[in-house]
């Protein structure tokens, strides 16, 4: 399940009003029917009252109240049973944040799955946090997600963007899951840009994004929570998971689902080739986008990357049965 929702702290008269009651009524049989009414407008009119609920106080009290259960009674078709029982970890990219992914991991959820979105050492914090962490810290917090949502959940998909996406293959590389799926995930970068950063580190500490995130949604831009400058020290961490992930690709033997846009300025589409050509795994797909950016989980084709990532849990849970 989602890990962090918000509790809701109805005010108090809400719940001290009085309220007259006629002895000829039974307010059991008013209440059931009342919640029958609901789960029908649930159950036909869902996308509608959702968006109702969110412009009007009272209906979105309600919606948020009752049991997160209870709002997705929806038909065997419509929500697998074997759902509830996969969770999928999301992981993020480089001097980004869990928002990269909220909005997919929020999709899923919607369907039934459990989901799992950490932060990784040093981000959603300030750009020095980055200092006090090194590939091996992320690794560490991918293996330790990794672990938890395994305990909770009897089949496991794991989705990484970026660098999450290099955490993922790396995962897949060395345990043992369902399904791994990567976006816009880098094996290998600028040559020029590793030797320069391993070189000059020490004198130029800290290197700037110019125009922040590479997303060409500008509303979702500004939800990202993403550094706008991060430690060179830490682009050399970068580049030392790379080089540990490009040894260990022909390992990967799971199904994949290799995600990547041609419009990406961060990570050329030439790592998705290469990832492609180098696993191992027979069930494997490399799907192309060709409007987004690099965020591509949050961009401008988000709705049709959420599609390829559904059909290929689905298809793969189906002939686990």
């Amino acid at each position: 399940m989602i890990e962090k929702r918000d509790q809701l702290s109805l005010p108090n008269h809400f719940f001290n009003h009085e309220v007259y009651e006629r002895p000829e009524e039974k307010p059991r049989f008013k209440t059931l029917c009342g919640l029958c009414v609901f789960v029908v407008i649930k159950h036909f009119c869902l996308a509608e009252f959702h968006d109702f609920s969110s412009r009007f106080g009272l209906f979105a009290c309600i919606y948020r109240w009752l049991p997160l259960d209870l709002l997705s009674m929806h038909s065997e078709s419509s929500q697998p049973s074997h759902r509830d029982k996969t969770g999928i970890l999301f992981l993020h990219g480089f001097t980004g944040s869990p928002a990269e992914l909220e909005w997919l991991q929020t999709q899923f959820h919607r369907l039934g799955f459990q989901t799992l979105l950490p932060t990784l050492c040093g981000h959603e914090r300030q750009p020095e946090a980055m200092l006090k962490c090194t590939y091996r810290d992320w690794l560490r917090d991918a293996e330790h997600a990794l672990e938890e949502i395994r305990r909770r959940c009897t089949t496991v998909f794991v989705v990484g963007l970026s660098m999450g996406g290099a955490l993922s293959l790396y995962l897949a590389a060395n345990h043992h899951f369902a399904g791994v799926v990567t976006m816009a995930a880098p094996v290998r970068l600028s040559p020029v840009k590793e030797i320069a950063a391993r070189l000059l580190h020490p004198i130029i500490r800290w290197q700037h994004k110019k125009n922040g995130p590479d997303i060409r949604d500008q509303e979702s831009k500004k939800r990202l929570r993403s550094y706008n400058r991060y430690p060179t020290r830490s682009a050399v961490e970068l580049f030392n998971l790379l080089r540990l992930v490009r040894s260990q690709l022909d390992r990967i033997r799971m199904p994949i689902l290799i995600i990547h846009s041609k419009q990406d300025h961060a990570v050329p589409y030439s790592n998705a080739e290469q990832i492609y050509r180098s696993v191992a795994s027979v069930d494997k797909r490399l799907k192309l986008f060709t409007e987004s950016y690099h965020i591509i989980s949050a961009d401008v084709e988000k709705e049709q990357v959420f599609e390829e990532i559904r059909d290929f849990i689905d298809r793969i849970l189906k002939e686990r049965k």
